[in-house]
C-alpha cells in the first residue's frame, strides 16, 4: 500500500461526510440533491482507492448510509442507470446486503427499455436476496411476475404460492398465480385460483378481471395432470348479473 493511497481514501471519506453535513443543513431541495450526489462521488472514489486503507479507528463509508442516500437520490432524480451504479457500490461495500439487492432488482425493472438482460439482472438480484434469507412477500411477488414475463410459468407459480403462504390475505396473488397456471395450460388449477379471487376478494376490479379470465378458459380442456380442489363451490349465491351463479361461485 502506498502512503498516498491511504491519505487519499481518508480524505475522500472525510470530504464526503462534509458534503453530507451541507446536505443536512440545506433548505433547498436542489442544493440538497447536489450535496448528496457529491457525498456519493467522494465515497465512490474512496471505494476505488480501497476502504481497507482507512484505519479502523476512523470514520469510513457505511453501506446502510450509502444505500439510504442512493435511494433518496433515485426517488428524486429517477435516473435508473445512475441508481444501478450507486446500488452496486453498496454491494461492493457489503456483498450480502439484502436490501441493496432488492432495491437494485426493482431499479432494473424500472428501466424504460426492458430486455431479457434487464429482467435477468433483476431476477439475479431477487434470487440472491432470497438466498441470503429474505422472506418478504413482495420479493416473491415481483420475482414471480418476472418469471411469468419470460415464460417460466412453473417458477412463477412457485413464487406466487410462497407469497400466498406468507400473506394469504393478499388476494391478488391468487389472480397472478391463476394467470401463470393458465399460460402454462393448467386450466383446472387456473379455474380454482380465479374462483378463490371471487370468493375471497372485495376488490371489484380484481373480481371483474377474474370473471373475464374464467369466461376465457371455460371451454378449454386442461392439458396438465389434474389438480386437487381445496374448496367446494355451490350455485346458491347470485349477483346482479348472475355471472357468479353461472360460474358456480359462492361469495364468503
Amino acid at each position: 500500500m502506498r502512503p498516498d493511497q491511504s491519505t487519499s481514501a481518508i480524505s475522500e471519506v472525510t470530504r464526503g461526510y462534509a458534503h453530507l453535513d451541507y446536505a443536512k443543513a440545506s433548505s433547498q431541495p436542489n442544493n440538497r440533491c447536489q450535496e448528496l450526489r457529491n457525498v456519493l462521488e467522494c465515497w465512490s472514489r474512496a471505494i476505488d482507492i480501497g476502504l481497507e486503507t482507512v484505519p479502523s479507528i476512523m470514520k469510513t463509508v457505511e453501506a446502510d448510509l450509502y444505500l439510504a442516500i442512493s435511494l433518496e437520490l433515485y426517488r428524486k432524480e429517477r435516473k435508473t442507470s445512475q441508481a444501478v451504479s450507486d446500488l452496486s457500490r453498496v454491494l461492493h461495500i457489503e456483498p450480502r446486503h439484502v436490501k441493496a439487492h432488492i432495491e437494485r432488482g426493482k431499479v432494473w425493472l424500472d428501466m424504460n427499455m426492458q430486455s431479457d438482460q434487464t429482467r435477468k439482472s433483476a431476477l439475479d438480484d431477487f434470487t440472491k436476496a432470497i438466498e441470503l434469507g429474505c422472506n418478504k412477500t413482495e420479493v416473491f411477488e415481483i420475482r414471480g411476475k418476472c418469471y411469468d414475463q419470460i415464460g417460466q410459468f412453473r417458477l412463477a407459480v412457485a413464487d406466487f404460492s410462497k407469497a400466498i403462504e406468507l400473506e394469504p390475505n393478499r388476494h391478488f396473488n391468487y389472480y397472478h398465480r391463476a394467470n401463470s397456471f393458465r399460460k402454462g395450460k393448467q386450466y383446472l388449477a387456473a379455474r380454482e385460483d380465479y374462483r378463490k379471487v371471487l370468493t375471497l376478494s372485495s376488490n371489484q376490479k380484481l373480481i371483474d378481471l377474474a370473471i373475464t379470465r374464467l369466461q376465457d378458459i371455460e371451454n378449454l380442456d386442461d392439458q396438465s395432470p389434474s389438480v386437487a380442489t381445496t374448496d367446494t363451490y355451490t350455485n346458491q349465491t347470485q349477483n346482479k348479473s348472475g355471472i357468479l351463479t353461472w360460474l358456480g361461485i359462492t361469495r364468503k
